[in-house]
């Protein structure tokens, strides 16, 4: 940090505010749009989301401990709603 410029440091924290401002934003218009349990589902796919980009996009290597991170991720979200999953008209 010592040798970066005023410009770097401009651009390296805006880098960091502006996307955290913009996912704040589109946060509370989909908790507006959707509902806060809704949007905390989604939100709990992140993760598996994450992993798949990188894969596709970046060409990452998946390991199998990302794959059991993924089921335990999914169950974690099924498992607690499995009543009202069946019971959905």
């Amino acid at each position: 940090m010592a040798n970066a410029t005023s410009g770097q440091l401009a651009v390296g924290i805006a880098l960091g505010i502006i996307p955290a401002a913009i996912a704040i934003a589109l946060l509370y218009a989909a908790i507006d749009l959707i509902g806060a349990t809704y949007v905390s589902l989604f939100s709990s796919f992140e993760p598996a989301a994450t992993l798949l980009f990188a894969a596709v996009l970046l060409g990452e290597d998946i390991v199998t401990f990302q794959i059991y991170g993924v089921v335990l991720l999914i169950l974690g979200i099924i498992l607690p709603n499995y009543k009202l999953i069946l019971n959905k008209p």
